[in-house]
């Protein structure tokens, strides 16, 4: 049962492995951690299991995946693990196609003039941007990305050539103005109300 011992550590990976025990937010990383450096401290397995709450058997497991992959073989990202403990199958390039995919006129992509969370989660699965994504976490995910969700009767596009070109010109306005300048903007619609942006 003793006989599984981690492999000899680098620096680097001691050092990776002390931050690793320290981790308060994720406890798993922080018991695999301390499972690593007991046993290269020569402490014996069951030993292990009964300081760090578990097993003998997991200690072992612990001990083949890091001999096996090093540090990358016991680290666990929550936030990347599905229901089922496998690895989400979008990461951050996904995360920027579902937000140009809401963005877009839906009329051109699903032929109504509206976009709902389940059109939406639908489409999404249908062009194979994510293969499988709940209602709840795209909310999530729109949210946390500042993608207001509005429901409109109909989508306004500009019939203007050069129309993508003056809208990057205005965002730039907007994000760095001119130092000592002001950036007036006018609504065609309505009284003119002028407001500090």
């Amino acid at each position: 049962m003793d006989h599984v011992r981690a492999r000899r550590l680098t620096s680097g990976e001691r050092r990776r492995l002390r931050q690793m025990k320290r981790q308060l937010a994720n406890q798993v990383n922080s018991r695999h951690a301390r499972i690593i450096l007991l046993s290269t401290g020569g402490v014996r397995n069951r030993d292990i299991a009964t300081l760090a709450d578990c097993t003998p058997q997991w200690v072992r497991i612990i001990l083949h995946r890091f001999n096996a992959q090093g540090i990358d073989g016991i680290t666990w990202y929550p936030f990347y693990q599905d229901h089922s403990g496998q690895p989400r199958k979008f990461f951050a390039d996904h995360i920027e196609r579902i937000v140009e995919v809401v963005r877009a006129p839906p009329k051109q992509l699903i032929g109504l003039t509206e976009w709902s969370l389940p059109k939406l989660r639908q489409y999404l699965i249908e062009q194979g941007v994510v293969t499988s994504i709940s209602i709840e976490h795209l909310r999530t995910l729109l949210r946390q990305r500042r993608v207001r969700w509005r429901r409109t009767k109909t989508w306004k596009e500009s019939n203007d050539p050069d129309f993508d070109r003056k809208c990057r010109a205005i965002r730039r306005l907007y994000q760095r103005p001119p130092s000592g300048g002001r950036v007036i903007c006018v609504d065609e619609f309505g009284p003119l109300n002028l407001q500090p942006c």
